[in-house]
């Protein structure tokens, strides 16, 4: 299985015999170095704790940090997490693939080696054509830790990779010199907003842009999907505005709580307490006529009732979004 030594390939572009060579060494746990558009990397099969066990000890990294992932495709994120934050939807249309590291919740069947313990997974789509060309061979995603001793200064080039961990490497794809310099920006998102957890070569003011940009957007398109008249709304209550305005408080302060016992107990996989949750939402949301937010706690309700929490952990941000759209009416 182990190829030492010298046994590296040089290209302008990727070369098929070589990324063939790559993905076999990969299935069968090897450790293959290759060039990203920051430094060059180390990848191994994220899923095969044995692999990432000696890429730990390829690197003597610490076993409390967690390795970075690199996908050839979005459809490779089903694979590695078990959602979606709403913001990155646009932070990926618009910086993917590139320099931009997302951190995301974990599905709980990975590796604990890659996660150390966090429960979350951090994910970059790489620009740089053998990078992308590996990960497209291997037919699945590759981990992306920085070809270097912890704590040593990274590589740029094949010749410092082979300087660097020399033998202990099965296959060294030379891609050529790397642009070096600042790494990926490393962005998390959580308690409603973003927060950067490393600078990079994206500025973080661009990516807070984009997500403003997202959020107008989505605020309009939100109020749509309410489906929620409240001149109607009125009209059953005999036009009393003050009525109605006391109702829609009492409603958003209930339908917070609802929502996270429902997030709790979609994590838990707890498909009794996403159905509490969701027939509470779901009947409040009827009495007032918010037609967008009753149907959609219908649909998750109905699918837990058969013991599935999917929609529920699939759509609870978007359901959030719509709860709290209503603080607006």
């Amino acid at each position: 299985m182990r190829e030492t030594g010298n046994k590296h390939a040089s290209w302008s572009e990727p070369d098929p015999t070589e990324l063939n060579r790559a993905a076999k060494l990969l299935a069968s746990g090897g450790v293959v170095a290759f060039p990203t558009e920051t430094w060059y990397g180390l990848a191994v099969d994220p899923f095969d704790p044995q692999a990432l066990s000696r890429l730990f000890a390829v690197k003597a990294r610490p076993p409390e940090k967690p390795v970075l992932v690199l996908i050839g495709s979005h459809r490779d994120l089903d694979l590695l997490v078990s959602g979606i934050p709403e913001p990155y939807f646009a932070l990926m249309e618009q910086f993917w693939p590139g320099p931009l590291t997302l951190v995301f919740p974990a599905r709980k069947e990975l590796p604990r080696q890659l996660t150390a313990g966090s429960e979350t997974i951090a994910i970059r789509y790489s620009p740089h054509p053998v990078a992308q060309a590996l990960v497209t061979c291997y037919g699945r995603p590759i981990t992306a830790t920085s070809a270097n001793r912890s704590g040593q200064p990274a590589c740029a080039s094949a010749a410092e990779v082979r300087a660097a961990l020399g033998p202990s490497l099965d296959l060294i794809l030379d891609g050529g010199a790397t642009p070096g310099g600042a790494g990926s920006t490393i962005v998390r998102y959580g308690h409603g907003r973003l927060k950067c957890l490393r600078d990079g070569q994206l500025d973080f003011d661009r990516i807070l842009a984009v997500e403003r940009q997202h959020l107008q957007r989505l605020q309009g398109e939100t109020m749509n999907e309410l489906m929620w008249s409240r001149e109607f709304t009125l009209k059953q209550m005999d036009g009393d505005a003050q009525l109605l305005d006391e109702l829609l408080v009492l409603f958003c302060d209930a339908s917070d709580k609802d929502f996270a016992t429902l997030c709790e107990a979609a994590e838990a996989e707890d498909a009794a307490g996403v159905v509490a949750a969701a027939h509470s939402i779901k009947g409040a949301a009827a009495a007032l006529g918010i037609e967008g937010i009753r149907q959609l706690a219908l649909e998750i309700e109905l699918q837990a009732r058969e013991g599935d929490v999917g929609l529920a952990l699939r759509e609870k941000d978007r359901l959030g979004r719509l709860l709290q759209a209503c603080r607006q009416l």
